[in-house]
């Protein structure tokens, strides 16, 4: 991220006292641990079930062949590299996890004294450097367990963005003329990408929310009306508002048609922040360019509505 950018002005403003902070014993002075599979299955990191004997054999020293240390040598490097190959990634999150608790509880040590503000600018600028390092972007729901330490939104909307900025450009998007310039447009825009070239109604609702059950069952009505034209209906709802059981369970009850989205907490707070979505239901149109034509959509009726998607789709 360039240092002009508003959102590093923290960083950017208090860069010497960091630069001499950040490499001094106070926050460097560590003694790594050796990293074992069992940490990762212990901090929560998605391992499949059928890996955990293996994992617990390694750790329990039940895969040495007695009195022969080739074999031991040679069983040991092949599950090595087979564990390594699916859950190699995670150790780079993990270690950031580790370090973020160092720089925190040094910090405040040394100190004598809660210091938030600071040891977040440390972390934050710390992680901030090992993502400009980092070949492709660490998937959410891992960078939230970095940022678990976090106390400042500014420090992590700095991380956040940096993450961004990692992801591969959409190749719908990359396509065309319109390019999505922040992080709510290029959430929105990959959610979609496979809908570019039809109108697409996107409709954010939750389980909870009596008006938007009752708005997806209308919209049924609207369907018929376009039902031969270029044009999709997509909903969008999040983990902590939906669940996914009683979810599934409205939209096959009420044959509710079209892609279904559930989004984390995180990318909701994103979209809600970027499109103002203050409340919900919450309608949306598309264009089939990518654009979005209407972020507040408000029609009322299945003709108000069926009008407005044929004239987005030039009908």
């Amino acid at each position: 991220m360039p240092m002009d950018d508003p959102r590093m002005l923290g960083i950017y403003d208090h860069r010497f006292l960091i630069n001499r902070l950040e490499f001094c014993p106070v926050y460097r002075e560590q003694n790594p641990a050796p990293l074992r599979y069992s940490d990762l299955v212990s901090a929560g990191f998605p391992i499949a079930t059928e890996d955990l004997p293996l994992i617990d054999s390694l750790t329990q020293g039940l895969l040495a062949v007695p009195g022969d240390s080739a074999a031991t040598a040679a069983i040991l490097q092949s599950t090595n590299e087979k564990l390594f190959e699916l859950y190699g990634m995670f150790f780079p999150v993990y270690n950031a996890v580790q370090d973020n608790r160092l720089i925190y509880s040094k910090g405040d040590a040394y100190w004598g004294r809660p210091m938030p503000f600071l040891n977040d600018l440390i972390a934050a600028r710390w992680l901030h450097s090992s993502l400009q390092r980092a070949d492709r972007n660490i998937p959410n729901r891992w960078l939230a367990m970095m940022l678990g330490q976090f106390t400042s939104p500014y420090m992590i909307a700095t991380v956040l963005d940096a993450n961004d900025a990692l992801r591969p450009t959409p190749v719908a998007a990359a396509a065309g003329p319109y390019v999505p310039s922040d992080r709510g447009e290029r959430l929105l825009d990959s959610l979609l990408r496979q809908h570019r070239g039809r109108v697409v109604y996107v409709d954010f609702w939750s389980t909870g929310c009596g008006p938007c059950r009752q708005g997806m069952i209308q919209s049924r009505k609207i369907k018929e009306k376009v039902a031969d034209k270029p044009v999709d209906f997509v909903y969008i709802t999040s983990t902590d508002q939906s669940p996914e059981k009683v979810a599934a369970e409205f939209i096959d009850q009420n044959k509710i048609t079209g892609r279904q989205i559930r989004l984390t907490p995180d990318e909701w707070n994103i979209l809600a922040a970027k499109y103002k979505i203050n409340g919900i239901p919450h309608y949306m149109i598309v264009g089939p360019d990518g654009r979005v034509v209407d972020p507040h959509y408000m029609g009322h009726g299945t003709e108000v509505v069926s009008a407005a998607l044929l004239k987005a789709a030039g009908e």
